[in-house]
């Protein structure tokens, strides 16, 4: 798993600059294909603590990726997409984990004791905050938020996928095993295109 050592930075400061550029070893270390482009460096904003990204996976520019001081960090799989605009923020005592082959588009917001699983699909812009598990090949469409109530954790079960603004959730057990193949397929194409096409609009790092 490779480690990303963090910049401290001033929040405001770095959104409103977007230009702050830290040297690759004091950014990156010890990831074996870690895929990042020129224009993440510049435009991304780092917290002071450890965050861990595993291998494969492409952050694109813009993002926020941030840990409060007494957070245990933010540790995120192989093979994740993380899209513009996504901003991750882990404030509290437990880890903020994201798992494998997940693709997390424009615009989401992740904080707080969230645990995601393997193979899962954030649309743009919905909330995910705080006390909320989510399990495998789910679901979120475009903004829709969960969030836990009162301390209490909101689990979404493996192959369910939640609609509308007011979360509606719809189960799709019956069809797990075309949701599987098709949730497969899709982020390994994307995957596949992505690592393609980024080095022809930017200059990318592969460690």
């Amino acid at each position: 798993m490779s480690a990303i050592s963090l910049v401290n930075l001033n929040k405001r400061d770095a959104i409103s600059s977007a230009m702050v550029k830290p040297p690759l070893s004091a950014l990156v270390t010890t990831a074996s294909s870690f895929l990042i482009n020129n224009k993440v460096q510049e435009n991304i904003l780092l917290s002071q603590h450890m965050i861990y990204i595993d291998e494969g996976t492409i952050i694109h520019p813009r993002c926020v990726l941030e840990c409060g001081n007494n957070s245990k960090g933010i540790k995120i799989g192989k093979n994740n997409i993380i899209e513009e605009g996504v901003v991750i923020i882990n404030q509290g005592t437990d880890t903020l984990t994201i798992g494998n082959n997940n693709h997390i588009k424009a615009g989401v917001y992740i904080s707080g004791n969230v645990k995601i699983g393997d193979y899962n699909v954030l649309e743009c812009k919905c909330k995910i905050d705080n006390n909320v598990k989510i399990e495998e090949y789910c679901i979120i469409n475009a903004l829709c938020e969960l969030g836990g109530d009162n301390g209490a954790m909101c689990q979404l079960p493996s192959y369910t996928i939640i609609l509308g603004l007011n979360g509606a959730r719809k189960s799709m057990l019956k069809q797990k095993e075309k949701i599987r193949s098709l949730h497969e397929h899709q982020i390994q194409q994307q995957l596949l295109t992505l690592r393609s096409i980024l080095p022809n609009y930017h200059k990318a790092w592969k460690i």
